[in-house]
């Protein structure tokens, strides 16, 4: 039996580590590259890219969305005429973006061009005017999600990595994940984000790099369900030219032991 030196064996790891590093930050650079509008031609076929973030806890709605060319990048819309709207509304500054409606803003800075707030649950229609003589309408509704919630019962979270999470409201579905993650004050470095996309999922096991780093006494819980919607209704080219995104949130204060 052929057995891998302890140095070799380590310089491995330092390249996987090192290619998982490179692929981290493609990804970021490709979700902040953006161009404007104006450098592509006219008839290009523009994909429309949606996201509803239902805040169930504080009864508001955040909504993002960007127009990409056919390379994926975020457009910028400058020419004379294009604009995008959700309710008949121009987009906020993403900075304005309220931050208790944490997997939104993640998205709005990360992958989205324009965001929106509104201080209720409502559904929501978004318009891209192209030009003059033509335009598409998209819509998204909270009834297009099965509802989450963290149970009453549910206080705390256990350093030892022994806590687990069932949470109320239907398991994972097709094309779901149910993510957790965690706000605790003045400790910026406290707990990660986990994630369970397995369909019929009804539970988080809360250990590991997820709770590292968080300290005893208090933290705010954000459990998310995320669902991507089966194609759009009215695409710019090709049929389905464009995906829709919707999720719920809930928060809620817990003591970490």
């Amino acid at each position: 039996m052929y057995v891998i030196g302890k140095s070799r064996a380590n310089k491995s790891k330092r390249t996987v580590l090192k290619g998982a590093i490179l692929i981290v930050l493609a990804v970021i650079a490709m979700s902040c590259e953006k161009r404007e509008s104006s450098e592509i031609l006219v008839d290009e076929a523009i994909y429309q890219d949606y996201l509803v973030s239902y805040d169930l806890s504080a009864k508001k709605t955040s909504a993002a969305a960007s127009l990409r060319d056919k390379k994926g990048v975020r457009l910028e819309l400058n020419r004379t005429g294009e604009r995008i709207l959700f309710n008949k509304k121009e987009p906020n500054q993403a900075k304005s973006l309220s931050s208790s409606l944490l997997g939104a803003f993640a998205a709005a800075i990360t992958d989205y061009e324009y965001v929106w707030k509104v201080g209720q649950l409502i559904d929501g229609e978004f318009t891209y005017v192209k030009n003059k003589s033509r335009s598409f309408r998209n819509t998204i509704s909270l009834k297009e999600i099965e509802t989450i919630q963290i149970p009453v019962d549910f206080k705390e979270v256990k350093l030892d990595g022994s806590t687990v999470l069932k949470w109320e409201g239907a398991s994972v579905g097709k094309k779901e994940n149910v993510s957790i993650s965690f706000v605790q004050k003045d400790n910026v470095n406290g707990g990660g984000t986990g994630t369970v996309s397995l369909e019929g999922a009804k539970e988080l096991r809360l250990n590991g790099l997820l709770i590292k780093g968080l300290k005893k006494g208090k933290t705010t819980v954000i459990l998310t369900r995320r669902k991507e919607l089966t194609g759009i209704a009215q695409s710019d080219g090709k049929q389905n030219n464009g995906r829709r995104i919707v999720e719920v949130v809930v928060s809620k204060e817990i003591y970490v032991k």
